[in-house]
Parts: structure tokens; sequence; C-alpha cells
């Protein structure tokens, strides 16, 4: 059923009295739309909308909030956070995770903020932005990705930005035989970005053989692996 949710009445240092009245939208079995409107007293009126949605191949949930003009800053500000799933075909899969906020103070300006709700891999102070595809086979699988991050600094406690990947490619083989002899084949390629600090790239690989031996009282499972790590930095 569709109509109105309790409304929430708060108070915070920063905005004042603050009232929301969502409006929840039934929209189908597998969409609904959440309206969440927001009396903000010192800043002004700002608008928020929740959507999910599901189907037999896909999934995801998206939440925006918008205020055209902040009464404090004279700016408009608002937040993203989009989280999506997708199946392209038989053991090839989508992930895209992806967050934006329009300023730096948006965070602890917006205490009451939903962007940030239910989504413990999301900081308040660290956006993630995230594309992933994955591919499973019977014997291999291989990811490729772009991580990248905004940071919502604050000058009297100021954090580390962290490294992008861009991008940062894994492959993984395995395999056994009858005679109980199993191996594996990890490899990983990423390059590392960062607006300041030294950047390069990072290569590893990774193989290892295991034998097993199985005896009515006892059984034992020698393994060989081998580590590589190189790096690549760039000239400066």
């Amino acid at each position: 059923l569709s109509g109105f949710l309790p409304a929430t009445i708060a108070t915070s240092t920063t905005g004042g009295l603050e009232i929301t009245t969502p409006y929840y939208w039934n929209i189908a079995s597998n969409r609904d739309l959440t309206l969440y409107p927001q009396y903000i007293s010192r800043r002004g009126l700002m608008l928020g909308a929740d959507a999910r949605y599901l189907g037999e191949t896909y999934s995801g949930e998206a939440r925006t909030e918008f205020l055209d003009n902040d009464s404090l800053t004279g700016n408009s500000r608002y937040a993203l956070s989009s989280l999506h799933r997708q199946s392209l075909a038989p053991g090839l899969s989508f992930v895209s995770d992806l967050n934006f906020a329009s300023d730096d103070n948006y965070a602890r300006d917006f205490a009451l903020s939903r962007i940030w709700r239910n989504r413990p891999a999301v900081s308040r102070r660290l956006m993630t932005r995230n594309l992933q595809l994955n591919y499973v086979a019977a014997d291999w699988t291989a990811m490729a990705r772009l991580v990248d991050y905004q940071v919502l600094q604050d000058p009297n406690a100021p954090i580390a930005v962290p490294y992008s990947r861009v991008p940062q490619l894994t492959h993984n083989y395995f395999g056994f035989d009858d005679s109980g002899l199993s191996w594996n084949v990890a490899s990983e390629f990423t390059r590392f970005a960062h607006p300041t600090r030294e950047q390069g790239d990072r290569a590893v690989f990774n193989p290892r053989a295991t034998y097993t031996v199985k005896r009515a009282a006892y059984f034992v499972r020698p393994s060989l692996s081998l580590h590589s790590t190189m790096y690549n930095l760039d000239q400066v």
C-alpha cells in the first residue's frame, strides 16, 4: 500500500528544527519509491528520494538528496548513493557502487541524512566509487574493477586520501586430478593513482601446488607456494 509514513521531528546544532514527512509509493511488487521532503529551519527545504528495484537479473537501490539554496551557505547542496547489481550472462556479473556529495561539509551539516543509512560499506567521510565486472567459470575466475574515492575532509581532523585503483585486474586458475594433486595460480595487476603521492603499478603472481595423501588413520597435505610481487613506480 502507498501512503504517508510517520513523520520525524528532530533538532541539530547545524540545522535547527528538522521535520521529515516521508511518502511511500508502492509502484509494483518489485519496485518502490520513498519521497522524503525535509524542512530544515535554518537551511530551507531539502528534497530526498529512495528508489528500490528488483528484476530477474538485476537489483539495486538509489538515494538522492537536494537542497536548492542553503540559507546558511548560499550554495546548492546534494548527495547521491547508488548500488546496482546485474547478471549479464552465465558466470558474468556487474556491480556499480557510486557515491557523491556536493562538498566536504555535507555529512557534518546534514547529520540526519539517509544517504549513509544501512550502507556499512560507505563511510560518512569516504565516498566510494566502484565499477566491477566478475566472471566465474568451472576452473577459473576473473575480476576487473575501477575504484576511486571522494574524501569529505575536515580541516580540524584531516584523513589520508586513499589510492585509486585504475584498474585492478585479477585472475585465479585452479584444478586437481585423481592422484591427489591440486593447484592454484593467482595473479593480479593494479594501477595505483593518487593526486599528490607517488604513483605506480603492482603485479602479483602466486602459484601453489598441494599434494594430499589419505590413509585410514591419517592424511598428509604438503604444499609448495611461490609468491612474487613486482612494482613499477612512475618517474618524477
